[in-house]
C-alpha cells in the first residue's frame, strides 16, 4: 500500500481508480498535511487544531483578548 494520509485522513479509491486521501475537518493537501491554521488569523493568539476532527480555533491569553478573534 503506497497511500499515506496524515491527520486521520483515509485512503480511498477515486472514480478514476487512483488512490487518494480523504481529509477530515479542515485539513487539506494531497496527503492531508495542510492545516487550516496556515490561513487562520488569530492576531496575537495561537491557532490550535483539534487532532481528531481537524477544526481550528484561536487560543488567547488574558492580555491579548482585544487582538484575538
Amino acid at each position: 500500500d503506497n497511500c499515506q494520509c496524515f491527520n486521520n485522513g483515509k485512503c480511498v479509491q477515486a472514480s478514476d481508480g487512483r488512490i487518494i486521501c480523504d481529509c477530515i475537518g479542515h485539513w487539506s493537501g494531497q496527503f492531508c498535511e495542510v492545516s487550516q491554521c496556515n490561513t487562520y488569523d488569530c492576531g496575537f493568539g495561537s491557532c490550535l487544531v483539534e487532532p481528531m476532527n481537524g477544526t481550528a480555533s484561536c487560543v488567547c491569553g488574558d492580555m491579548h483578548n482585544y487582538y484575538c478573534p
